[in-house]
C-alpha cells in the first residue's frame, strides 16, 4: 500500500518515515487506520503546530512546528505515549486529553502551563483545540490538537499594561494642572485632578475647550490655541490673568497662570493635538504686588518719622513710649507704661528676643532684635524691630534702656516671598533640559544647575569664579570673554555662540545668553544666563551650503528618487485638476483599490468617490487649489464593489495642478470602531456590576428580616392550630414573606449571587411543558404562538430559574400589549461567531441556544432601552410592578453564562433574544423532587448567628422540633463552646458573620475538634465565601435564607441520615477484621452470600470515609470493587475498564448520580443500585434498585448476588 501520505513534512516526516513502529502499539504505518494516515498527512503539511495520539495508549506523532514547542522532550517523544512525553504538565491537559477521548472536543484562547523543556521550569502560554479522531467504525480512536504558542504575546502585554498604569499615576498625580488637547476643536483627551479642580469642571472629557470652557472663548485662548495648531510652535505664558468660575453659576474669578501650550505631531510631523501644562501663580504674583506696595509704604512712613521711640527707667521700672509705638503695638496712647505690659504681648516663642526685669538689671538682653507681638486690638500678629543701648550714669551704673522699633511684619512677608521666588526660580531651572547659571553684578558665576554640572562633569567649586573658562574651547575663549566684559559694563544682554566641553571631552556649540536683573532703580542685582546645545543646527548649516555646491547633480538624483518613490510608494498618489479630472495616478491605486492606471486616467473623481463622501470632497479639492490641505479624510470605491478610507495631504503647484498624497487608513478606522464599541461596553458592565454589588447586599439584610418574621410566624401557625380566624391571618402574612423572599431572589439574581442548580436540559420539551402556564398568565386576547425548531442541543441551566425568567417576560410582553396583540416564542440553534462578539465584548464565540419572545406591544425608546436591566427601574404605573423582573432576567442569563440582547423600536413591539450555551451533556428525565415528613430528632445543635432576632427564631424552631440547642452570637464565642468539650452534633452556622474568625474557617475547627460533627452554612448572600462560579462548592451544605421551618427540619434530618449512614459502614468494616481476625481452631458459620465469581462494582460516594468503609467491606467479602468521589472522575474510570454493577449516590458535587448513571449506560452495559439518604421519587426508572441510607448490608449482598446471577 502507498506511504505518499508521508510524502514530504520537513525533518519530522523524515523522521517518521525513519522510525521503527513496528515495535510501537501502532505497528508499521501501512497498517496504520486510514484516518490516522489522513492526519498524519495533514499534519506534516500544515503551517500549524500539530500533533496526534491514537490508541488507548495515546502514541504520539507531531509535525515539526511541534517539535519546537516539545523542546527537550524531542525526538523522545515520538511514538511514546503523551503522558510519558509530557510528565510535567501531564496533570494540567490529562483532564482535556480524558475530555477528548471520551467524545468531547475542547479549545482554550489561553493556557497557562509551567513546562521543563529547556533544563528548567518556565511559564508558558497556549492557544489549542482538542477534537476526538474517529476510527473507520465510528469510535473514538485518538485526539487531533493544533496550537499556538502566546507567551511572548502574553509577557508583552504585561509589560504593555504596567507601563500604562505607571503612566496614568505620573499624569493623576503631578502637581501641575495637565490636559491633552485633540484637533482643530482642542477636544479634550485627557484631563488630570488639578485641571478639572482649576477650572472648576469634571465632565470635560470629550467636549470642545469652546464648549467645556465658554468663560475662556472672549480672552484670547481660543485664538491662542489655534495659532499654536496652525504653526506647530509652542506658547508659553507667565503670570496670565484669565477669569475662571471657582464654582458653578458664581462671578468668574480673576487668576495668574504660568502655562505652556506644547503641540503634539504624529510621525508626518503634522499636528494632531496640544499639550496644555501649567501652575497656578495667582499667590505668588498678588505677594508680589503686595510686597512693592509695602516697600511704598514703607518709604512713605519712614519719610514722616513712622518710628517709634521708648525709654525704660531701669530704677522705676517704667517705660516711656511715643505716640507711633502706641499705634505700632495696637495700644491706648498714653506716655507711659509698665514693661510687663509690653512684654505680654510678645508671642511666647519670642520671649527669649525682648528684655525682661531680670536682663535688664544683668544688662543680659539682645540691643539689635526683631520678635512678634499680638497687638490686643484687633489680634494681629506683628514683626517688630528694636534697636537700643544702655545709658549709665556718673558710676558706670545703668540706669536708662533707650531705643527706637520699628514694624517690619511687610519687610519679613518680603522676604518670604522672596525666598520662595527664588526656590521655585531653582526648581524651575533644575527641571530646564538647557545649561542655566547666575552671577551678581560682578560677573563672577555662583550658581549652576544640575544640567551644566552633568555635562561638563565638573563641581560647583571648579566652575565658580573664573573656573567656567576652563571648559570653554580655547579658540573661541577670547572672543566670549571679550562679550561677557562688553556685557557687564553696558548691561546690555550677553548673546554668542562658542563650542563647551563635555564631560567626555568632546566639544558642542551652543548659543549662550545671559539677561540682567535690575532692581526698582534700575541697577543690576543678577545676571541669569542659559546655554543652549545648537551643535545640530550648526551642522545642518554647513550641510546646506555644501550641499548648494552640488544642487545640479542632486537635482538629476532627486529625480531619479522621486521616480522610484512614485513608483514603489505604499500610499496613493495623484496628479489632479481644479476640474476633478485625475492627471496620473501611480501603481498603488492598482494594488490598494484594484483599478488600473488607464482606468483612473482621464475620468472625474465622481467615478470613483464613496457618494456620501462626495460634496466634502469637492470642498477639499477646492481649498487645495488655493493652500495646502492636511488629514482630510474620505473614502474611495473598490473594484470588489467595497469601499477603502484614505488620509490626505494635497498641495498645489503654479498650474494649477494639485498633488495629494492618500494615506490607507481603512484598519486603523475599524480598529477606533472597536475600541469604541469596547470600551462602550466596559462602561455598562461597570456600571451594572456596581448596581449588583448594592442590590446583593440589600438581598442580604432583606433576608434576614424575612428570616425573623417567618420563623415566628410558622411558630405562632404551630401554636394556633385550633384557632382559624389566627390560622388564617397567619397563612395571609406568610404569603407576604413569601412575596418579599421573591423580592429578595430577584434581587440575588440581578446581583448574580444565588446559588444555582443547573441541570441538562432541552428546551423545546420544556417549553410544551410551560405552553399552559404562559397562556394562563397571558390571557385568552393575546395570541401565543411557538416556533420550536428540530434538533435542539441541550443546556446546562437551572430549571426552575429558566422558568422564572419567560413568565417574567410573558408577563412583560401582556403589559407592553395592553391585553391583546400576539406573543411569539421561538427556540433554535446558532453560532455567534468572532465578528459578533466584537460588537458584544461579553459574548464569548460558539454554540448557543436562542430563546427569543416577540411581541406586538407598543415598543420602547432607546432612551428607555439603555436602563431596562437596571433594578427598580420601571415605566409601569406605581403599583404596577417592582421594576425587577427585567433585571433578575440579566442577572440570571449572566450567572448562567449566557447573553441577553433586546430590540425595540416604539410602535413596533419588543424582541427579547436569550443566548446560552450548548451543553453537550445528556439530559437526564426530569422527576418531581421527594419531600419527606417534617420530623425532628434528640440530637445537638450549635446555631451561630449574628442577627439577634433571627437567631432566636431559629433556636425556637429548633427546641420545638425537639433537637437540644445551643446559640452563639459570633464565631469566637461559638469556637468557646466546640472547645469546651460538650457533644454537638451539628453546627448550623450564617456564611457572613463578622470578626476575624470567618464562618468556613469555624467549620474546619469544628471538624477536627468533633470528626463526626455535621455543619449546615445558611445565608441571604453567600459573597463567593462556599460559592464560586454560581455553585455550591464541594462538599458544602447550604440553605437559603429565608427558609421554612419544613424546609430546615427536612434539610437536618437527611444530614444526619447520611451521617448514620458512614457510622454504620464503619461498624460493619470493624466487624468484618473482627471475624477476620478470629482464629480458626472452630469451624466457621458460613456467610450469608458468596461474591459471585468476577463480579465487578464501580462505587460513586462523596463522603470521602463512606466511601474508603464501603469499599472494604466489599473486598472483605470477596467483590472486586473500585471507587470514585465524583461522576466527572468515575467517568475516566469507565474508559479504561469494564464493570457489572454501579453503586452511586444522587447527590454529587457536579453531575448528579442520575445524570452519571444515565451517561455511565451509554458506554457500559451496567445494571445500576441508588444509594440516598432520601427515598425513590415517584417516577425512578424501573431498571435500577434502590437502597436507602442507612441499609442493611445483608441485603446489599443478596441485591449483588441477583443482579450477579
Amino acid at each position: 500500500m502507498s506511504l505518499r501520505f508521508l510524502n514530504g513534512g520537513g525533518a519530522m516526516g523524515a523522521l517518521i518515515r525513519s522510525h521503527d513502529w513496528a515495535g510501537t502499539a501502532l505497528g508499521r504505518p501501512v497498517e496504520w487506520p486510514q484516518p490516522l494516515k489522513t492526519i498524519v498527512g495533514v499534519m506534516l503539511g500544515a503551517n500549524q503546530a500539530m500533533f496526534a495520539t491514537w490508541g488507548p495508549q495515546q502514541v504520539m506523532l507531531y509535525n515539526d512546528l511541534y517539535a519546537q514547542i516539545l523542546g527537550g522532550h524531542h525526538p523522545r517523544a515520538l511514538g511514546r505515549p503523551f503522558a510519558e512525553a509530557w510528565p510535567d504538565i501531564i496533570d494540567d491537559v490529562g483532564p482535556i486529553m480524558a475530555k477528548a477521548y471520551a467524545g468531547v472536543p475542547t479549545s482554550m484562547d489561553d493556557l497557562q502551563l509551567t513546562m521543563m523543556r529547556h533544563g528548567h521550569a518556565e511559564e508558558t502560554h497556549f492557544s489549542f483545540f482538542y477534537t476526538p479522531l474517529r476510527d473507520e467504525d465510528g469510535e473514538v480512536g485518538g485526539v487531533f490538537c493544533a496550537c499556538n504558542e502566546i507567551t511572548e504575546q502574553v509577557f508583552a502585554q504585561r509589560e504593555r499594561v504596567a507601563e500604562l498604569e505607571r503612566f496614568r499615576n505620573l499624569f493623576e498625580k503631578s502637581p501641575s494642572f495637565v490636559a491633552v488637547l485633540r484637533g482643530p476643536d482642542h477636544v479634550f483627551e485627557l484631563a488630570n485632578p488639578a485641571y478639572l479642580k482649576i477650572v472648576a469642571r469634571h465632565d470635560i472629557v470629550g467636549q470642545a475647550v469652546r464648549q467645556a470652557l465658554p468663560e475662556i472663548a472672549e480672552q484670547g485662548f481660543i485664538d491662542l490655541l489655534d495659532q499654536v495648531y496652525r504653526s506647530g510652535e509652542p506658547f508659553a505664558g507667565q503670570a496670565v490673568p484669565v477669569f475662571l468660575h471657582e464654582r458653578p453659576g458664581e462671578p468668574p474669578q480673576r487668576r495668574f497662570l504660568d502655562f505652556v501650550y506644547q503641540p503634539i505631531h504624529n510621525h508626518q510631523g503634522t499636528v494632531t493635538g496640544i499639550f496644555v501644562e501649567g501652575v497656578d501663580v495667582t499667590a505668588t504674583h498678588e505677594a508680589a504686588q503686595a510686597l512693592a506696595a509695602s516697600n511704598e509704604q514703607l518709604a512713605r512712613a519712614q519719610a514722616a518719622g513712622g518710628v517709634g521711640m521708648f525709654t525704660v527707667d531701669l530704677r522705676q521700672n517704667l517705660v516711656t513710649i511715643t505716640p507711633e509705638m502706641c499705634r505700632m503695638f495696637g495700644i491706648p496712647e498714653q506716655q507711659q507704661v509698665p514693661p510687663e505690659l509690653l512684654e505680654r504681648l510678645v508671642i511666647t516663642e519670642d520671649i527669649e528676643f525682648v528684655s525682661s526685669l531680670a536682663k535688664r538689671t544683668q544688662g543680659d538682653l539682645p540691643l539689635k532684635t526683631e520678635y512678634r507681638i499680638r497687638r490686643p486690638d484687633n489680634g494681629q500678629i506683628r514683626w517688630i524691630a528694636r534697636s537700643a543701648e544702655f545709658q549709665f550714669d556718673e558710676r558706670g551704673q545703668r540706669v536708662r534702656l533707650v531705643g527706637v522699633v520699628q514694624d517690619v511684619t511687610e519687610r519679613r512677608h518680603a522676604e518670604q516671598v522672596l525666598r520662595d521666588s527664588e526656590e521655585k526660580f531653582r526648581t524651575f531651572a533644575q527641571v530646564m533640559p538647557n545649561h542655566v547659571w547666575a552671577a551678581p553684578p560682578d560677573g563672577l558665576l555662583d550658581w549652576f544647575n544640575e544640567q551644566t554640572l552633568s555635562y561638563s562633569g565638573l563641581g560647583h567649586e571648579q566652575l565658580a569664579g573664573q573656573g567656567w573658562a576652563q571648559i570653554v574651547h580655547p579658540d573661541d575663549l577670547a572672543q566670549a570673554s571679550q562679550a561677557w566684559a562688553r556685557s557687564l559694563s553696558s548691561g546690555q544682554p550677553y548673546e554668542i555662540e562658542f563650542r563647551i566641553r563635555r564631560a567626555d571631552g568632546a566639544y558642542r556649540w551652543h548659543l549662550v545668553r545671559a539677561q540682567p536683573i535690575r532692581a526698582s532703580d534700575g541697577a543690576i542685582t543678577r545676571w541669569i544666563g542659559t546655554n543652549t546645545d545648537i551643535e545640530d543646527q550648526r551642522l545642518a548649516r554647513e550641510t546646506l551650503l555644501a550641499m548648494n555646491a552640488t544642487l545640479e547633480q542632486r537635482i538629476a538624483e532627486r529625480t531619479q528618487e522621486r521616480d522610484r518613490l512614485w513608483s514603489n510608494s505604499q500610499d496613493l498618489l495623484v496628479v489632479i485638476g481644479s476640474d476633478g479630472i485625475f492627471r496620473d495616478v501611480n501603481p498603488a491605486w492598482t494594488r490598494i483599490l484594484g483599478f488600473s492606471r488607464e482606468e483612473v486616467i482621464g475620468r472625474h473623481f465622481d467615478a470613483l468617490i464613496y457618494p456620501e463622501d462626495r460634496d466634502a470632497t469637492v470642498n477639499a479639492l477646492a481649498y487645495s487649489t488655493r493652500q495646502v490641505l492636511v488629514q482630510f479624510e474620505n473614502r474611495f470605491r473598490h473594484k470588489d464593489g467595497g469601499h477603502r478610507w484614505f488620509s490626505w495631504t494635497a498641495s498645489p503647484d503654479a498650474s494649477g495642478l494639485v498633488y495629494g498624497n492618500g494615506r490607507h487608513i481603512t484598519a486603523e478606522k475599524e480598529a477606533e470602531a472597536a475600541l469604541s464599541r469596547t470600551q462602550d461596553a466596559l462602561r455598562q458592565s461597570q456600571k451594572m456590576e456596581a448596581i449588583g454589588q448594592l442590590t446583593g447586599g440589600v438581598a442580604h439584610d432583606f433576608n434576614n428580616v424575612l428570616q425573623v418574621i417567618g420563623g415566628n410566624l410558622q411558630l405562632l401557625r404551630e401554636a394556633t392550630r385550633q384557632d382559624e380566624s389566627a390560622q388564617r391571618r397567619v397563612e395571609a402574612a406568610m404569603a407576604g414573606v413569601d412575596r418579599g423572599a421573591k423580592l429578595a431572589l430577584h434581587l440575588l439574581a440581578f446581583a448574580r449571587k444565588q446559588p444555582l442548580a443547573p441541570d441538562v436540559l432541552n428546551i423545546g420539551q420544556r417549553v410544551h411543558e410551560l405552553d399552559d402556564m404562559l397562556r394562563r398568565v397571558i390571557g385568552d386576547s393575546i395570541e401565543l404562538e411557538t416556533v420550536i425548531a428540530s434538533d435542539l442541543w441541550n443546556i446546562f441551566v437551572d430549571p426552575h430559574g429558566l422558568e422564572n425568567v419567560l413568565l417574567n417576560l410573558a408577563i412583560n410582553a401582556r403589559d407592553a400589549m395592553d391585553g391583546a396583540g400576539q406573543l411569539t416564542l421561538e427556540t433554535r440553534n446558532i453560532t455567534l461567531d468572532g465578528a459578533y462578539a466584537l460588537d458584544h465584548p461579553d459574548v464569548i464565540p460558539g454554540q448557543y441556544l436562542m430563546i427569543s419572545l416577540s411581541d406586538t406591544g407598543s415598543g420602547m425608546p432607546s432612551a428607555i432601552l439603555d436602563r431596562v436591566f437596571e433594578p427598580f427601574f420601571t415605566t409601569k404605573p406605581e403599583g404596577h410592578g417592582t421594576g425587577l423582573g427585567l433585571s433578575m432576567v440579566y442577572g440570571f442569563i449572566k450567572q448562567s453564562g449566557g447573553h441577553v440582547k433586546i430590540d425595540s423600536e416604539v410602535g413596533h413591539g419588543t424582541t427579547v433574544r436569550l443566548y446560552l450555551p450548548r451543553s453537550h451533556q445528556v439530559q437526564e428525565t426530569m422527576l418531581p423532587e421527594f419531600s419527606g415528613p417534617v420530623t425532628g430528632g434528640d440530637e445537638t445543635i450549635l446555631v451561630v448567628e449574628d442577627d439577634a432576632q433571627v437567631r432566636d427564631t431559629v433556636v425556637a424552631m429548633l427546641s420545638e422540633l425537639g433537637y437540644q440547642v445551643l446559640k452563639a452570637p459570633d464565631t469566637r464565642s461559638a469556637l468557646e463552646i466546640l472547645q469546651s468539650g460538650t457533644p454537638i452534633d451539628l453546627l448550623f452556622t450564617d456564611v457572613v458573620m463578622p470578626g476575624q474568625l470567618r464562618s468556613p474557617e469555624l467549620a474546619g475547627l469544628a471538624r477536627e475538634l468533633h470528626p463526626d460533627i455535621e455543619v449546615l452554612f445558611t445565608s441571604g448572600y453567600t459573597e463567593d465565601a462556599i460559592v464560586h462560579g454560581g455553585r455550591l462548592d464541594q462538599g458544602v451544605a447550604l440553605l437559603s435564607k429565608p427558609y421554612r421551618r419544613e424546609d430546615l427540619a427536612r434539610k437536618i434530618r437527611h444530614m444526619f441520615v447520611n451521617r448514620k449512614f458512614a457510622a454504620t459502614l464503619k461498624a460493619h468494616v470493624k466487624a468484618h477484621r473482627a471475624e477476620a481476625l478470629q482464629p480458626s481452631a472452630e469451624p466457621q458459620a458460613a456467610p450469608p452470600a458468596v461474591a459471585p465469581a468476577g463480579l465487578r462494582i464501580l462505587v460513586v460516594e462523596d463522603e470521602e470515609d463512606s466511601l474508603q468503609s464501603l469499599l472494604e467491606i466489599l473486598d472483605l467479602s470477596g467483590y472486586v470493587a473500585v471507587g470514585a468521589p465524583s461522576a466527572e472522575k468515575a467517568l475516566t474510570l469507565l474508559d479504561k475498564a469494564k464493570f457489572d454493577v454501579l453503586m452511586t449516590d444522587i447527590s454529587l458535587p457536579g453531575m448528579s448520580g442520575r445524570e452519571f448513571a444515565a451517561l455511565a449506560r451509554e458506554r457500559q452495559p451496567l445494571k445500576v443500585i441508588f444509594a440516598s439518604g432520601y427515598g425513590p421519587r415517584k417516577d425512578e426508572p424501573v431498571d435500577a434498585v434502590w437502597l436507602q441510607k442507612p441499609f442493611d448490608f445483608d441485603v446489599l449482598f443478596a441485591v449483588l448476588d441477583e443482579l450477579g446471577s
